[in-house]
């Protein structure tokens, strides 16, 4: 059965990070954290190095590492430069996910991602937004960053996303859980393997039942369809 591959997604401050950790936890979906995986890229000083030279030095410390508030703001303030940084840091992302999901027997995987879906859904089956009032987005973020209005504002209208590209939406306002369950449910019907056995039956053989029973084996759901037959006394 071919793998199937999510893409979470959603705006800052949307709760993607809380809704990927509670699908995991409850249904045993894996999830590959993309923006976990692009800061551990930052590790690496040869890399480290080529994104100091693109935005024009200054984001390497005293001690050699990273300086993630003068990336930011840097990135968040140069539309070119942030393009720059992401043509970058997205293929090395995209191929170490491609890697990690080649290690999981799960027939479903998930990347959490900020980003990913502004160069389109290529590669994924299924896009899950998980959304917020901006509002409610713009309170959380300033709460988890401990920043400012101004800033937290920049950022959010720096992201290109368009809901419209997804199959589901979560809403996470409030309570996410339901609507998180609904997701998944509902996905899970639309991935379900089926088949439908159909016939007269007229009668139901033990071949027909032999069909059947080996048609349970492969497939997850078989609808068994009884036609009627005029010309048949049985």
């Amino acid at each position: 059965m071919k793998q199937i591959t999510l893409l979470l997604t959603g705006y800052i401050g949307s709760g993607k990070t809380i809704t990927a950790k509670y699908i995991s936890e409850c249904y045993g979906i894996p999830v590959f954290d993309s923006d976990e995986e692009a800061k551990r890229l930052y590790d690496d000083p040869k890399f480290l190095s080529q994104v100091n030279e693109i935005v024009g030095g200054g984001i390497i410390a005293s001690d050699g590492i990273l300086d993630k508030k003068a990336l930011a703001a840097i990135i968040f303030s140069d539309k070119t430069k942030k393009q720059q940084v992401e043509a970058l840091v997205h293929p090395k992302v995209r191929e170490n996910f491609r890697l990690w999901k080649e290690t999981k027997i799960s027939p479903i995987v998930i990347m959490e991602s900020a980003i990913a879906l502004q160069n389109g859904r290529e590669g994924f089956d299924y896009v899950i937004f998980v959304d917020a009032p901006e509002s409610v987005r713009l309170e959380r973020t300033m709460k988890r960053d401990n920043s400012s209005r101004e800033k937290i504002l920049a950022r959010m209208k720096s992201q290109r996303l368009d809901p419209s590209l997804a199959d589901f939406i979560i809403n996470n306002e409030f309570d996410f859980h339901e609507s998180a369950d609904k997701c998944i449910i509902d996905l899970l019907n639309k991935i379900a393997n089926k088949a439908v056995f159909a016939g007269s039956f007229d009668p139901f053989t033990n071949g027909h039942l032999a069909i059947l029973k080996k048609a349970c084996a492969i497939f997850d759901t078989v609808y068994l369809g009884i036609a009627p037959t005029p010309n048949k006394n049985r």
